[in-house]
């Protein structure tokens, strides 16, 4: 089905370019429906968001060239979608790990709902029933609800998901049809929309699985390992920009690319800089601008984000004036901003 841009955009979409970026690979979108939010306009799309999920679970999914998406969704890429998402990174599932656990923690749960048919004969609710939420946890972009009984839901938001938290009979901001998830409260409901990494694992599993415990240390913890987070930057690619690696979850667990972007340039660091040619100190650095203010929007509203360098290509540098640049960087070219002169 071809999907025409609606004759009445919303007022946030002006800023879209007008020309297709061949270089950036393209989702599949489910559909276009116009909306009075640029957060509901992002929350139809996301059916397509979750092909990056489909290939990070091993599942089949389809893809179509920037030829077919171009004329479907006219001057819309990748790079153009992922700067309308207000895509989750450490600091906000922090934030939503203790908005959870304020409404779930010492309450009796009254139900639980999967309405989302992937998991329509998973039979959660039979599995969780009369089983009380014991803690809620987060370890970088991972967040864990941990129920009486070792059993843990694990979820990953990856580019579209969002975790609810509302008053009952208030409002949801998303559309409920985008539920995956309802846990239901005599005071609170709790929804987790748009998956895409949703699973039921026995607790002991969570301790093992390779996933987990190949993640580096997680930047908004308060008790941030530096010895590790260096060990384990040494044993990457050293001709690996900074960059890209601080992106590396194996490395460095939370960051995504705004506080990247903002890490280094906070600690004066060219992110284009290989990381055999950083020095403890310098990365270090890095990490110690960047965590405090991660930490401060996890305790916050989890959405403080700062405008130093990020999406600020073109713009003058608040630092010196000179000019923001951006490019896309690493193996899945995603869009570094940087100031050549604060960072040179």
């Amino acid at each position: 089905m071809n999907i025409a841009r609606p004759a009445a955009s919303p007022a946030w979409l002006a800023r879209t370019p007008t020309v297709w970026e061949p270089e950036s690979q393209a989702f599949t979108f489910a559909h276009w429906a116009p909306t009075s939010s640029k957060e509901d306009s992002v929350a139809a799309w996301a059916d397509g968001a979750q092909s990056e999920a489909a290939i990070s679970m091993g599942m089949k999914q389809r893809r179509t060239n920037p030829s077919q998406i171009g004329r479907r969704l006219p001057g819309v890429s990748l790079a153009t979608f992922l700067r309308w998402v207000e895509m989750p990174e450490g600091d906000t599932i922090h934030h939503a790990a203790r908005r959870v656990r304020a409404a779930l923690v010492g309450e009796r749960i009254e139900s639980i709902e999967t309405p989302h048919p992937r998991h329509g004969f998973d039979r959660w609710p039979e599995r969780l029933a009369d089983r009380a939420v014991a803690s809620v946890d987060a370890h970088g972009k991972h967040l864990f609800l941990r129920f009486e009984g070792d059993l843990t839901l694990h979820s990953h938001l990856r580019m579209g998901g969002k975790w609810g938290v509302y008053r009952r009979g208030e409002r949801w901001r998303r559309s409920p049809r985008r539920a995956w998830l309802v846990i239901r409260t005599r005071d609170h409901a709790v929804v987790q929309f748009d998956g895409p990494v949703l699973e039921l694992m026995t607790e002991s599993r969570t301790r093992f699985d390779r996933r987990f415990a190949a993640l580096g240390p997680d930047i908004v913890s308060d008790d941030f390992d530096e010895r590790a987070f260096l060990r384990r930057l040494r044993e990457d690619d050293p001709t690996r920009g900074i960059g890209d690696a601080l992106l590396d979850q194996r490395t460095l667990a939370g960051i995504g690319n705004l506080w990247k972007s903002e890490a280094c340039f906070l600690a004066g660091i060219d992110p284009w800089r290989p990381t055999g040619e950083v020095e403890d100190h310098e990365a270090l650095a890095i990490v110690r601008e960047v965590g405090p203010l991660m930490r401060e929007s996890a305790r916050g509203t989890g959405h403080q984000r700062p405008s130093r360098v990020y999406e600020r290509a073109g713009l003058p540098c608040r630092r010196c004036n000179g000019p923001i640049r951006s490019r896309g960087q690493g193996d899945d070219n995603r869009t570094t901003y940087w100031c050549p002169e604060c960072q040179g």
